[in-house]
């Protein structure tokens, strides 16, 4: 029943948690450029980028709790 929904354009996570599900059209022009730019990269790039942004931020995180 939920299949056949979500097959309409029901958005199923709202229906469920009444919390809208995150779409490009959400995102600011330099997000949706970033995660174009994120999603054409080779899997090792993309890990490359995911330790980048973890490890900024985390010091983030600990020089706002300082």
């Amino acid at each position: 029943m939920l299949a056949s929904a979500a097959g309409i354009g029901v958005d199923i996570l709202y229906v469920i948690t009444g919390k809208h599900r995150a779409t490009e059209d959400s995102l600011s022009e330099d997000e949706q450029i970033l995660v174009q730019h994120y999603r054409s990269l080779k899997e090792s790039d993309k890990q490359a980028i995911y330790q980048v942004s973890e490890t900024m931020a985390a010091y983030r995180i600990h020089k706002e709790s300082e």
